[in-house]
């Protein structure tokens, strides 16, 4: 009895059909505004790994937060625009108080989109955050405003 049934001819736009879905895949998966939080976070929270541990910020993660934001942060030393160090603030308190997120809800247009964040802690009720990401003008990147973010947090 024979295991392999189907030509061999046919596994060939099997193979190119699962190559483009990860090309595809593996290409988007660091283009958007959700990746563009994802990033953030994830920086932050190495730094925030590396200050627990008695550790230099590592310029890497630093670097790499500077990328997701519209204003400038500066360096670990010397700090930066005053939105972008509130902003950074605020979630760093999160993330070191043991906080997860999650993205809750999106809302979409051409050149911003409005993500609520939920940080949830043990044992309490998740607290919601709306960011603001802008697309940049003349480009398809995404990045996020600080300033516009921590106005829709003072919206009543």
């Amino acid at each position: 009895m024979h295991f392999w049934t189907v030509p061999k001819a046919s596994l060939l736009p099997a193979a190119i059909l699962s190559l483009l879905v990860v090309f595809t895949y593996s290409t988007l998966q660091n283009y958007g505004p959700e990746s563009t939080l994802r990033k953030f976070h994830t920086s932050l929270h190495n730094i925030s790994v590396s200050q627990a541990n008695d550790k230099k910020i590592p310029m890497s993660d630093w670097n790499l937060m500077r990328t997701t934001l519209i204003e400038n942060i500066g360096t670990p030393e010397s700090g930066g625009d005053e939105y972008a160090m509130n902003l950074i603030r605020r979630v760093w308190l999160q993330l070191r108080a043991g906080a997860t997120y999650s993205l809750a809800r999106m809302e979409r247009h051409p050149n911003e989109v409005r993500i609520v964040v939920l940080y949830t802690l043990p044992k309490q009720p998740p607290t919601p955050m709306v960011w603001v990401v802008d697309k940049i003008d003349g480009t398809h990147e995404w990045k996020i405003s600080a300033r516009k973010t921590l106005s829709a947090l003072s919206v009543p």
